[in-house]
């Protein structure tokens, strides 16, 4: 029993030993070339580099703690309520996926993938998606500023286009969106209006009767498209070109390239107008 006694101490002094092992050996040094004083001076010295070796240790810890969690965080996870809620309103409202549902939302956020790994996180993301919209919401205000709500209403009134709705129903769903992301009416507004297969007017840009000559191969031809009784067709086309050539969805073009832009909304506009007048 007093073995174990012994040994236990013995454990329990190493312990000390190796824990306070600068101070002991400056207490130790100290005493033996000055004597007490030295003794004393080489404690108080022995602390200071204990303390300081301590710090050290615990900022180094800490630093690889921070790395480890900023490599993580730092994945296309962190973005996890943004494409849950664009995919939201891609499958709005059935929920259900198609081809090219999937690809415009990988292709949005294909970006944000910075290897191979993230592009298997993003799948599997949209595989496991949760369809709690109120929790996403909530998630998705915390995580983003106005800027980025605005944008990720704009990604979601593009995903939305994919679902055949007509232009009041399109508004209602949207205008709801917009007011669960907190965005201001003079904001949204122009958005939606964007997207929106108005009938004589579309982003401000004003056509006339004159345009109808068009000829109807020509209009299916810049719309992208083969000739189709289907008007829902027409308009999802439409919307698509609009997403491509508008001027407010390239920012940085230049006035000139802008001017070009505005040609081809017209020539957009006038098509769909053409095939929409000749589907009665």
């Amino acid at each position: 029993m007093l073995w174990i006694i012994i040994l236990v101490l013995g454990i329990c002094f190493f312990g000390l030993i190796l824990q306070f092992w600068l101070v002991i050996l400056s207490t130790v040094l100290g005493a033996f070339f000055w004597g007490t004083t030295g003794g004393i001076v080489g404690f108080i010295v022995g602390c200071f580099l204990q303390t300081n070796s301590q710090k050290k240790r615990i900022n180094l810890y800490q630093s690889q703690q921070y790395y480890q969690q900023s490599q993580a965080s730092h994945d296309i996870t962190r973005l996890k309520p943004i494409i849950e809620l664009v995919s939201y309103y891609t499958t709005f409202p059935d929920q259900n996926w198609s081809s090219d549902k999937v690809n415009y939302v990988k292709n949005t956020f294909r970006s944000e993938c910075r290897d191979e790994n993230d592009l298997t996180l993003l799948k599997d993301l949209l595989k496991e998606r949760r369809l709690d919209l109120a929790q996403i919401l909530r998630e998705v205000l915390t995580l983003s500023d106005y800027e980025t709500r605005i944008t990720i209403f704009k990604m979601c009134c593009q995903g939305l286009n994919y679902n055949n709705y007509n232009d009041a129903n399109m508004e209602r769903i949207l205008v709801n969106l917009a007011t669960n992301l907190q965005l201001h009416i003079f904001h949204y507004q122009t958005i939606i209006d964007m997207f929106k297969s108005h009938s004589h007017q579309q982003g401000g840009y004003s056509y006339t009767n004159e345009n109808y000559t068009t000829s109807l191969a020509d209009a299916y031809q810049t719309l992208g498209i083969a000739e189709t009784t289907d008007q829902a067709a027409v308009i999802k086309a439409y919307r698509k070109k609009m997403m491509q050539y508008h001027p407010d969805k390239n920012p940085n073009a230049s006035e000139a390239e802008k001017e070009k832009l505005n040609e081809k909304v017209s020539e957009i506009q006038t098509a769909k107008e053409r095939i929409i007048k000749s589907l009665g």
